[in-house]
């Protein structure tokens, strides 16, 4: 339920001023630079690579030690040579010095360290020749610790922010992770309470619940999951005190074994949860978890898949009398292992959580539940920020036409903005398989532009009670909750509910009709919009099973495919759209069966080739009402390709003074390699509309020209791979320095304001991180001079955007709130200055496809909780006599114009059009960097993606 609140209260908090957090006194350990480069030479025999560049898998050591160390805080820390910091890497600026190793409370016996390290040595490098030579030059005395001193703040930065010690981000977040699990504070999961234990992580600090609790479903399967904690520290531009930001999330586990008729169900690679159940080496029992890797390989050619442990903690393990079981075991025997079994705890992360009984996310009712539990052991020493506030924005005289459904625009108006938008001719092809496919997206096609919105009509009003629940073992029983048919009503005064009036919704479209082989609506300018349906034929089938042996790769089989597609179909001759229909490879029976082998890259690459656009749908036609829904979701996709807009962006508001005619650029920094790897690639993208005009225009660095929005996006995917390879940082930057200091200034326009997100592009524009970023004046690169807005010919405003990736900003949550309490709006925090303040948060409204009404996470494990997140907006530059809240305004008001989306977006309209466009990158990453797109076609996915608030805008 959407409530207009006037607070909300967000899950950051600030270190108190006497509070001991803000000088922690511990022992630290550098690894010894002496070994680096016997281990190197290690590395290089094993691996055959004498003389070339190799990496010492310092993790699997690490894993070993976080497992069998009880004081450590946080994980171990990377190693490396003081000079070999990547330059790309994305972290903020006053965060790169060489971090120490081991980092502890206490310190602890330097033989029990040595005997572990020693253990890895000989495990890691078993067979190699020189492992004797090596192992007795690496002498126990190099093993020092140090007593240190880790201060929460060293001062505050030029620009008013706090600069926060490096190691304070790692060392905070564990500190207080620590607290919460010596306090045995216990969190409400389901209907049981549940301890924390920590989980090492790179960044900040993650608590779980332990043990697992239990959803039983209609066929009497377990299914564990967990409720998580991340704690990290966090900075905000002109804020000179750090904050702690706590975010909650789920974790699922498998309980039945991952094997079945010989076959492996289990993604590439896999993270495994580990804890020590009993003390080992005379030591206290750890309160931590170590984080492992389980890996589907194939041992040669064809062969089925089998599970491996990418490092060698077993081995180690076994001989301090520790058994872990072997990869096989563990996968076909989850459940005993996630119960505990010979002193040792044991979960597999289950990441296919799409078809997963456990839903995502938890409720605002829960939050705030866990915020106070956390709060009452923590708050002698950190305490909540004060609630933030609205912040009002007037009432329009009249909602932009975008802001509404797309079947609310009147239809000349439709037709002819496809016109102005896109092209006097345009075509729009349907590729298909199943016939019914075929008629939903042609009929789609017409009632989205030229159709009326479908009637409200009156329902009947239905309520439901919740019976009471038969517990077991303190799981909760499917069985028990669909029953009693679970529905949440948030007021439960009788003589209300019967006040209120009935519940509406839309008539449904009716069914559609046979769909012509072709069929032409004519545009009110003269121009025309073909719609042509064709089979899909051959070149939609699954690409040819790998083969090694000949050489033949899942990229050489798309390229072949791409090629054909080329070969076969004529050029497009005008503005063209591919509707394509697909079997839904995702889905786990044809994951199984095809593996890698979707079609779908080879289609968008060689469609390409010959001036198509591309949009994808399953063919999953079992039921008619999602298909209609899936049809029109795709058609407005395609209509966002072709660079579709029906109106221009400008709008009006009584008393905020945008500026029009303007300019809005939305930057974006295209993600070409599929991990973050050392080799950055940077390929910049700005997306240029008028406030004036139809048109969404596309400026591309590799030769400085501005074009249509569709044809950008065909031009990317022909970019040449070795040239977007060698694109370095400060060049890609200096392109984009470039534009905003020249050609924006060369097009027609007086005033221009530009988007960027911190998360995106700090690490090609270091300006942006939250320490350089300069307010009313642009900075590029770190420490350089500052250059004054005011210089340009132009009137300049810069918008940086930061969103909750990576957890930068806070959770929250609305005091007494139910499961479905939610809010949107402008928000400020408790104690802004209206005139001087430029920190804005933006909350979009709740997505359309949410659930009304719910029991509770709680009570109903399987429910999907997509709470909007916080978007923050700081507007770092402004031209004289503006004022930030108008600015903030604008955001909000481009933010609602979803009228390809029903909903919200994430960013604003212009912003949200460059951030699509890596999608037709993605065809050329495999070429440039095969070695990133190796395994399976989601192999690097975040398992945590699920697990913590979802941006469902």
């Amino acid at each position: 339920m959407m409530h207009k609140k006037e607070f909300i209260q967000p899950v950051a908090c600030t270190i108190e001023a006497k509070s001991f957090l803000r000088n922690l006194s511990l022992v630290k350990m550098s690894f010894p630079e002496e070994w680096l480069d016997l281990l190197s030479m290690l590395q290089a025999e094993k691996t055959d690579r004498l003389n070339k560049p190799n990496t010492i898998p310092i993790r699997s050591l690490n894993a070993a030690l976080a497992t069998f160390l009880p004081y450590l805080i946080g994980a171990p820390n990377a190693i490396r040579k003081k000079i070999e910091f990547a330059i790309d890497e994305d972290i903020d600026s006053r965060q790169r010095e060489q971090p120490s190793w081991l980092l502890a409370y206490k310190e602890l016996d330097v033989e029990k360290l040595w005997f572990l390290t020693r253990a890895w040595l000989n495990e890691t490098y078993r067979g190699c020749e020189s492992l004797e030579t090596v192992d007795g030059l690496l002498r126990l005395q190099d093993l020092q610790w140090q007593s240190t001193t880790i201060p929460l703040v060293k001062g505050v930065c030029d620009n008013g922010t706090a600069d926060v010690s490096p190691l304070a981000y790692k060392v905070l977040p564990a500190y207080i992770a620590d607290m919460l699990v010596n306090s045995c504070v216990c969190i409400p999961v389901g209907l049981e309470e549940k301890r924390l234990l920590r989980i090492p992580v790179e960044t900040g600090a993650q608590l779980m619940t332990w043990p697992p609790a239990y959803f039983i479903d209609k066929k009497h399967r377990k299914h564990g999951y967990s409720y998580t904690i991340d704690i990290t520290l966090q900075t905000t531009p002109g804020i000179p005190e750090p904050r702690v930001l706590f975010h909650y999330g789920v974790r699922r586990w498998h309980c039945e074994s991952c094997l079945e008729d010989g076959k492996l169900y289990l993604k590439h690679q896999t993270s495994v949860y580990l804890h020590q159940s009993k003390a080992l080496l005379d030591m206290a029992q750890t309160k931590t978890f170590t984080v492992a890797t389980i890996e589907a390989i194939r041992v040669e050619g064809n062969t089925p898949r089998i599970p491996a442990w990418t490092n060698h903690l077993p081995q180690i393990a076994k001989r301090f009398g520790v058994i872990i079981p072997n990869a096989q075991e563990l996968t076909q025997h989850p459940m005993k292992w996630l119960a505990g079994h010979e002193g040792i705890e044991i979960g597999i992360v289950c990441r296919n959580t799409r078809y997963h009984p456990i839903g995502t996310g938890i409720g605002p009712d829960v939050q705030e539940i866990i915020t106070q539990q956390i709060m009452g052991i923590l708050a002698p020493q950190i305490s909540l920020l004060k609630p933030f506030k609205s912040f009002p924005i007037p009432r329009k005289i009249e909602a932009h036409p975008m802001m509404g459904d797309l079947r609310d625009i009147a239809i000349h108006d439709r037709l002819a903005a496809l016109e102005k938008s896109v092209g006097p001719k345009v075509v729009i092809e349907v590729r298909w398989q199943k016939e019914i496919v075929r008629d939903m997206l042609v009929d789609r096609i017409i009632a989205l532009l030229t159709g009326p919105r479908p009637p409200l009509i009156e329902t009947s009003e239905q309520s439901n009670h919740a019976d009471l629940m038969q517990l077991e073992d303190g799981a909760i029983h499917e069985d028990d909750l669909t029953n009693s048919e679970w529905s949440y009503e948030e007021d439960t005064n009788q003589e209300n509910k019967s006040k209120r009036k009935p519940a509406r919704k839309r008539a449904k479209d009716p069914l559609p009709q046979q769909a012509l082989e072709q069929k032409s609506l004519p545009l009110p300018d003269g121009g025309e919009l073909v719609i042509v349906t064709i089979p899909l034929d051959s070149i939609g089938s699954p690409l040819p099973a790998p083969d090694k042996k000949n050489k033949q790769t899942i990229h050489t089989h798309t390229n072949d495919r791409a090629a054909k597609i080329f070969r076969e179909l004529e050029p497009a001759s005008y503005p063209t759209l591919v509707l394509v229909e697909l079997p839904n490879y995702k889905h786990p029976d044809l994951r199984r069966q095809f593996g890698q082998r979707d079609p779908k890259n080879a289609l968008r690459l060689g469609m390409a080739r010959t001036g198509r656009l591309t949009q994808f749908i399953t063919s999953d036609a079992s039921d008619l009402d999602k298909l209609r829904s899936r049809s029109e979701s795709a058609v407005k996709d395609g209509l966002r390709q072709l660079g579709y807009i029906p109106f221009p962006i400008n709008f009006s508001i009584p008393n905020v003074a945008i500026p029009d005619p303007l300019l809005v650029l939305g930057i974006w920094f295209i993600r070409i390699t599929k991990r973050r790897s050392a080799v950055g690639v940077h390929l910049p993208v700005i997306v240029l509309m008028h406030t004036m005009q139809h048109k969404i225009f596309v400026w591309l660095p590799h030769d400085g020209q501005i074009r249509p929005y569709h044809q950008a996006l065909l031009e990317i995917t022909q970019l040449n791979p070795e040239q977007v390879k060698k694109r370095k940082r400060q060049d890609a930057l200096n392109q984009v320095r470039q534009f905003l200091l020249n050609e924006s200034a060369r097009q027609g326009v007086e005033n221009v304001v530009a988007f960027a997100v911190a998360q995106n592009a700090r690490s090609t524009w270091p300006g942006l991180y939250n320490t350089e970023a300069a307010f009313d004046a642009l900075r590029f690169e770190k420490g350089e001079r500052l250059f004054s807005a005011k210089s340009l010919p132009i009137n300049f405003r810069l918008i940086r955007l930061r969103t909750n990736q990576r957890n930068e900003t806070p959770e929250w949550y609305i005091p007494g709130a139910k499961p479905t309490t939610t809010t949107q709006g402008l928000w400020v925090e408790g104690d802004a200055n209206k005139q001087a303040n430029r920190l804005f948060y933006s909350i979009a409204s709740k997505p359309h496809t949410a659930a009304k009404f719910m029991v509770g996470k709680q009570l109903k494990p399987g429910e999907n909780y997509r709470i909007p997140s916080i978007v923050e907006i700081i507007p770092l530059i402004l031209h004289e006599n503006d004022d930030a809240a108008t600015w903030a305004i604008a955001v909000d008001q481009w933010r609602k114009m979803g009228y390809l989306t029903s909903d919200m977006t994430l960013f604003p309209l212009p912003l949200e059009f460059a951030k699509k466009m890596d999608e037709y990158a993605a065809v050329i990453g495999p070429w440039i960097f095969p070695e990133e797109w190796k395994g399976d076609e989601d192999e690097n996915e975040d398992e945590n993606e699920d697990e913590t608030r979802v941006i469902s805008e």
